[in-house]
C-alpha cells in the first residue's frame, strides 16, 4: 500500500471520498437502507483498488476468476433483484453483501453460474455487533470528524 501511497495520483481523491463514503454508510446504517450501504460499500471498494491500478508502476490484487465473480454478483443482482453487493480488501477474494434472508437464494443463483471448484462460504455478522446508543453514535461522528482520517 505504501507504494499506491506514494505513486498513485488517486491516492489522496479516494482518501477523501472514502471519509464521505464512512458517513454516508453510518447514515444508512441508521436509517437501515441495505441498498444504500451495499452501493456505497461496492462502489468505494472499486475506487480503492483503482488506486493500484494508477500507481507507477501499476498492479491489481485481481485475478480473471476474481472479475468473474464480480460480474456474476452484479448479473444475478440485476436479474433477479437480490441485494448483493461486492467489496474486497487487498487480495483476489471476493466479499459479498447480503441480507441474511437472501443467502440461500443468492448462494443457489452464484452456484449456477460460476464454476463448481468455486468456494462459496457463507458468513454472518460477527461477534460483537450490536446497536449504538444515540450518544454512541454522536460520539463517532465527531470522532471521526475530529481526525479527518479513516
Amino acid at each position: 500500500m505504501d507504494h499506491t501511497v506514494e505513486t498513485s495520483p488517486f491516492y489522496d481523491a479516494w482518501k477523501q471520498t472514502a471519509q464521505e463514503d464512512l458517513l454516508a454508510i453510518k447514515e444508512a446504517i441508521k436509517e437501515r437502507d441495505f441498498s444504500r450501504l451495499g452501493t456505497i460499500t461496492e462502489h468505494n471498494g472499486m475506487k480503492m483498488h483503482a488506486t493500484t491500478l494508477s500507481a507507477n508502476p501499476p498492479f491489481t490484487y485481481w485475478s480473471p476468476d476474481t472479475i468473474r465473480v464480480q460480474e456474476e454478483v452484479r448479473a444475478v443482482r440485476s436479474q433477479t433483484g437480490l441485494s448483493a453487493f461486492m467489496t474486497m480488501d487487498a487480495g483476489p477474494n471476493v466479499k459479498i453483501l447480503c441480507r441474511q434472508s437472501q443467502m440461500v437464494q443468492l448462494k443457489k443463483a452464484l452456484q449456477e453460474v460460476l464454476p463448481v471448484e468455486f468456494s462459496i462460504i457463507e458468513s454472518g455478522v460477527g461477534f460483537a455487533a450490536r446497536s449504538l446508543s444515540e450518544r454512541e453514535w454522536e460520539d463517532s461522528v465527531k470522532e471521526f470528524e475530529e481526525k479527518g482520517r479513516m
